[in-house]
């Protein structure tokens, strides 16, 4: 019995300013969900993958013209393009959503207030919800977090934390659109070990949207292909970039820096030390919550060490990249994000068109950023960084959400501006992208730098970290 059934269905987003039509992302889309199943979808960045999932959920769902019919559990969301039977009130907990962007449904200060948040909201009586959010929270073991400040936990943590407020709702359907993408690889296969039991144990329909659908091919139960994937070809080590020695002289050093949020708390990042040099692609790797992100926070100067000194030379041009690209965007439209820094770093029309070509933003130019998918809001912040020329790049997790073929794009790109001698660092979960695009690792543990090696000695010395996910990446750059 299919407990979401869509037919025929085609969606465009409302209409840009000066144009006549909607951009389109979806036409002429029929699938079916068996209850009780585990479904991925999957497609290239920009296909329509989290269109379609918030779609399945009216209270989210995005504004545009609509065509076809969406019924989930019984319920009829979208009858021959028009508003169905479907009622807020009483079917709002059938199915519960997990976004791409962790940061975008975290509302409240403290684990244990966002964990009963949506609870409230749906007027369950306390005693139910406290059973539910200790059933959530005992499902993924998070029970040490929830005294904790949601602005403390990493990436990956708040991303867990909103698949735990999701199970707290005990909905029949769970939406996730991209859930891993902030994980580090063994976080990943926790997670996704964990959202195997709530399939398999609770009976609870899963539907996850997946750039990298390997990933979930052992538990999945159903696939939905939207577009083309690339098919990965065999591992080529030809294909990682070569460049030269490293220079001696660091642009960027950090010696014994310290930094914690606030009086009192732990030291987030403690006695880490690491040097970039010119012209060299660094990568941090270490699991979530390790402190890498408040490391790469302190090289880029975003914050300052509390103990320890970061030594950089005056002027230098130092540009960062978030994990949360929409950070840097203040403009209704691509064509403007990509403008709006001409005064101040000097570059003209001819470089914005170039880099638009580049990062393949041309057909996206009158879009409203927001209106991106996540993976081409990855790729508009990085151009939109390029065209500042960067003498030092921080990247924190910049292949988050992208397909083979835009990940791919991105390492072009690193190697590209490091053989032009920029200093690149990046802090990522992705082993894959390490091993094709960095010259050195540093593995992040506790705060403080474990091991720094080159590249090739530090994944042969490694019981642990392995590029298990090489040929979609490798395949797409051959």
């Amino acid at each position: 019995m299919a407990v979401i059934d869509v037919r025929d269905l085609s969606f465009a987003y409302l209409p840009d300013d000066g144009q006549s039509v909607g951009h389109r992302v979806l036409d002429g889309v029929s699938l079916q969900v068996e209850a009780g199943s585990f479904c991925v979808v999957t497609g290239p960045t920009g296909c329509g993958k989290s269109t379609l999932l918030r779609l399945l959920k009216p209270e989210i769902a995005p504004r545009g013209t609509l065509g076809g019919s969406i019924d989930v559990a019984g319920a009829a969301i979208v009858a021959n393009g028009e508003a169905g039977t479907y009622d807020p009130r009483a079917q709002a907990g059938v199915a519960a959503f997990v976004a791409q962007d962790p940061e975008a449904q975290i509302v409240c200060d403290t684990v244990r207030a966002e964990l009963a948040f949506g609870l409230e909201n749906l007027g369950v009586e306390p005693a139910r919800m406290r059973r539910n959010i200790a059933e959530a929270v005992g499902f993924l073991g998070i029970e040490g977090w929830l005294d904790r400040r949601t602005a403390d936990l990493s990436g990956g943590q708040k991303q867990l934390l909103n698949l735990a407020a999701a199970l707290a709702m005990q909905p029949q359907v769970l939406l996730l659109d991209e859930p891993t993408a902030q994980l580090d690889p063994h976080a990943r296969r926790r997670f996704l070990d964990a959202l195997a039991s709530v399939n398999a144990e609770l009976g609870c329909t899963v539907v996850m949207s997946s750039h990298s659908p390997e990933h979930v091919g052992r538990i999945a139960t159903q696939r939905f292909e939207l577009g083309a994937l690339a098919q990965p070809a065999p591992f080529d080590a030809t294909l990682r970039p070569k460049r030269g020695a490293a220079s001696r002289e660091a642009v960027v050093e950090a010696r014994e820096v310290a930094f914690r949020y606030g009086r009192g708390d732990p030291w987030v990042v403690d006695d880490a030390s690491i040097a970039l040099h010119p012209g060299r692609v660094h990568a941090l790797l270490g699991g979530n919550g390790c402190g890498k992100t408040t490391l790469l926070k302190l090289l880029a100067g975003v914050c300052k060490p509390q103990r320890g000194k970061v030594k950089a030379a005056a002027g230098l041009r130092r540009a960062y990249l978030p994990q949360d690209p929409k950070a840097l965007f203040a403009c209704d439209s691509v064509a403007e994000e990509l403008h709006e820094w001409h005064v101040r770093f000097g570059y003209d029309a001819d470089d914005e068109q170039q880099v638009a070509d580049r990062f393949g933003l041309q057909d996206t130019l009158a879009r409203h950023p927001y209106d991106l998918s996540g993976g081409q809001q990855q790729q508009l912040a990085l151009a939109k960084l390029l065209l500042a020329k960067p003498e030092v790049l921080f990247l924190d997790e910049p292949t988050k959400g992208l397909d083979a073929a835009s990940a791919a794009q991105v390492v072009r790109q690193i190697s590209r501006l490091a053989s032009e001698g920029v200093a690149i660092a990046v802090a990522t979960h992705d082993v894959a992208f390490i091993r094709v695009a960095a010259d050195a690792v540093s593995l992040v543990f506790d705060g403080a730098i474990a091991c720094s090696l080159p590249v090739e000695e530090f994944f042969e010395g490694s019981l642990v970290y392995a590029p298990e996910d090489e040929a979609r990446l490798y395949g797409a750059m051959a």
